[in-house]
């Protein structure tokens, strides 16, 4: 039986969209699940009776990224890399290569939204735990576009700083409760915070 091409092609786009709609509907389920998962998970991790405060917030930013944007980002990275080669840096190089594949995993796929907590203990951001004994000190970074975090400064040598996404809430009430615990120094942003802040990671 002969089916037109205009047939066809309606036909198509109608398989096309009953796909996409299967699609969105596995996608729907699985972040249900992840997300009753990650309740779970939080309550084996949070005592309740021990949270002094907590928000929600995007796990980074979100820019809007053209191919212009991408081939500059790609050229710094590998200007970076190739300096940092030449120079014997070669734990600096291989940071930026982990940094560069991680950034353009994350920026592929859509910020999830993170429950942060400051405890007795220390401060929660999602499934990790940085205790008070752990820290050495803290900084509120504000930047231009109204982009707030908190730095903590860990008592190790790889890695020392963790970057606290703030959202919307009040950097002052955060400031005045970290103070009864951690002091307050003041911190400069590194050459691999000002990369991480361009790549919005």
């Amino acid at each position: 039986m002969y089916i037109s091409k205009e047939k066809k092609n309606i036909r198509n786009q109608e398989e096309e969209k009953v796909a996409d709609a299967k699609k969105e509907k596995r996608e729907e389920l699985e972040e249900v699940i992840e997300s009753s998962e990650r309740k779970k998970e939080e309550r084996e991790i949070v005592n309740p009776n021990s949270v002094i405060f907590r928000w929600k917030a995007p796990e980074h930013e979100v820019i809007e990224k053209d191919q212009r944007w991408y081939l500059i980002s790609g050229l710094v990275l590998a200007g970076i890399v190739t300096y940092a080669i030449f120079t014997d840096g070669l734990i600096m190089a291989i940071t930026f290569i982990l940094i560069g594949m991680v950034g353009y995993i994350v920026l592929n796929r859509t910020p999830r939204i993170i429950n942060f907590y400051i405890t007795d203990d220390g401060l929660i951001a999602d499934k990790e735990i940085y205790e008070f004994e752990e820290i050495d000190s803290f900084w509120i970074f504000h930047e231009d576009d109204g982009m707030q975090s908190v730095s903590l400064h860990l008592k190790k040598k790889i890695a020392p700083f963790v970057h606290i996404p703030l959202g919307d809430e009040d950097p002052v009430k955060i400031r005045e409760i970290l103070m009864e615990y951690l002091r307050e120094i003041k911190q400069k942003p590194s050459l691999v915070d000002k990369f991480e802040r361009f790549l919005g990671i």
